[in-house]
């Protein structure tokens, strides 16, 4: 008579988990390969949270490629969605992870971690990638951190994202420089190393050739500029025409929205008369210019009270709020 298997997974996570040192990670990497999926999850966010402590462990138990049955849905043929990104140019697909076996989870919660793709996911629910795609993937994992195990931190990882040509790579770390509600934590990522190590990158991306690769660096960088110590520049960029292609740069001066030194609109002014010239969008009520970042304009009386400027928030550097399984 057989054992049950998840005394067979206990029994092999116990040897894999033996080594000295791992003691942080163990719980979390036994209940990564849980069959019960809220215990995965929870395990996925404190793998997250550990960041580099956890890749040794990961990178370990690629080496089980056992099967897993849930003990509750997840997705198309036990497929989990993950709020990622895909292909070059297309920094909002998401990314889909077959979590059925040991060795996906696994790479899953490495390219979490890491920012990079080494190709476990794929960007249909219910595309299960073959053996041979996730030995090959495992594989790239292995020798990725055997190169850059040596001093390596969440902030190498974002910036390696950023400068490669990786497109799915790219949309993650884009992804988590743009959110509020941030998946992860990435030590070392403040103000100081945002604008010494970031910036720039995020600024040739500003021009990349893919639209949504352009959009999302262009929100980032707006927000950044608008708050760097000492040169408050409230910047706002109409999104590009479909037809030209060209962006506007809007500046919020005092009290008044200008474009290229032009007033647009006043304090006071109606807020119809804004609507007239810049594409809006309703916010519960209020008007949000359709420019990155957006501006909310607050009304009293149909007429402009104040803005609200939506660069204050979701600082590149900012705090991370859990929003952790999409």
């Amino acid at each position: 008579m057989g054992w049950p298997k998840f005394i067979v997974q206990a029994l092999l996570l116990g040897g894999l988990l033996a080594s000295p040192g791992w003691t942080e990670v163990s719980d979390d990497l036994a209940r990564l390969c849980s069959p019960d999926v809220p215990s995965m999850v929870a395990a996925g966010e404190s793998l997250c949270a550990l960041e580099e402590r956890a890749i040794p462990g990961l990178v370990q138990l690629l080496d089980r490629d056992e099967t897993i049955t849930p003990t509750s849905q997840l997705g198309a043929d036990g497929s989990v969605m993950y709020a990622g990104h895909g292909g070059p140019g297309a920094c909002f697909l998401y990314v889909f992870y077959g979590l059925n076996e040991t060795e996906v989870r696994a790479g899953w919660m490495l390219e979490r971690i890491t920012f990079q793709d080494f190709g476990f996911g794929s960007e249909w629910d219910g595309d299960r990638r073959t053996v041979a795609e996730r030995h090959a993937a495992a594989t790239n994992a292995r020798e990725w951190w055997a190169s850059r195990k040596q001093g390596w931190t969440s902030l190498c990882g974002l910036e390696e994202a950023l400068a490669g040509e990786n497109g799915r790579a790219q949309g993650k770390a884009l992804y988590f420089l743009r959110n509020q509600s941030r998946d992860r934590s990435c030590s070392g990522l403040n103000e100081q190393t945002y604008f010494s190590r970031v910036h720039p990158l995020i600024e040739k991306l500003v021009t990349s050739k893919y639209p949504e690769t352009r959009e999302a660096a262009a929100g980032i960088w707006a927000r950044a500029e608008a708050n760097r110590t000492g040169r408050r520049r409230h910047l706002f960029l109409k999104k590009p025409d479909p037809v030209t292609s060209e962006e506007q740069v809007y500046q919020l001066q005092g009290d008044s929205l200008t474009l290229d030194a032009r007033v647009v609109a006043r304090v006071g002014d109606p807020v119809s008369l804004l609507k007239s010239k810049i594409p809006c969008t309703d916010l519960l009520g209020m008007p949000l210019l359709e420019t990155i970042p957006p501006l909310l304009v607050l009304e009293k009386n149909g007429r402009i009270d104040s803005w609200e400027d939506e660069s204050e928030k979701a600082l590149p550097w900012g705090p991370c709020r859990s929003n952790w399984l999409h």
